[in-house]
């Protein structure tokens, strides 16, 4: 019950602040009916699974990379409302220790598949800069993997990025 009256209090509060910025006022059933929805939100993002639940999900653990390489993690994230996208980089040796990260936003329209690609070339450009040549790489779409290994076919805007990626390996 505390956290409903909170969320509808920073309802109030919000709605003021955007009245007295020049923005309209908000009736206040949306106030709440929004609230509630926030707090919706916020339980379904935090539940916790139970044992019997944890048990059949698939659950990804981070391996290290085998013995003389280092691992590339890279993940890419959309910002779809700015036309942006983010790339997301780290590197570890075989003993786990971070050895590079970075970070990078850049203002290019792509769509989802483009964005992994670029991230990707992104990733073994920065692994290439640090120094790194024995590589695993490893990002969280399937489709640009099996591309890179030639058992899926894509678009040509991905191939063309990772036929620059597979040049540069």
């Amino acid at each position: 019950m505390l956290e409903r009256w909170v969320l509808i209090y920073w309802g109030i509060w919000k709605s003021r602040n955007e009245v007295r910025h020049g923005g309209k006022k908000r009736p206040r059933p949306v106030i709440v009916r929004n609230a509630m929805r926030l707090l919706e939100d916020y339980h379904s993002a935090n539940v916790k699974p139970s044992q019997s639940s944890l048990n059949t999900q698939n659950i990804a653990i981070w391996k290290p990379p085998p013995p003389g390489y280092f691992k590339v993690n890279i993940d890419g994230a959309l910002f779809a409302k700015s036309k942006q996208f983010g790339v997301g980089v780290i590197m570890h040796d075989e003993d786990g220790n971070v050895v590079a990260t970075m970070c990078w936003k850049l203002d290019l329209p792509l769509g989802v598949l483009e964005m992994e690609a670029k991230a990707l070339e992104i990733g073994m450009t920065f692994a290439e800069e640090v120094g790194l040549r024995d590589v695993v790489c490893e990002g969280d779409s399937q489709l640009i993997i099996n591309v890179v290994h030639g058992t899926r076919e894509a678009a040509s805007s991905v191939l063309n990025i990772i036929h620059d990626v597979l040049q540069k390996a």
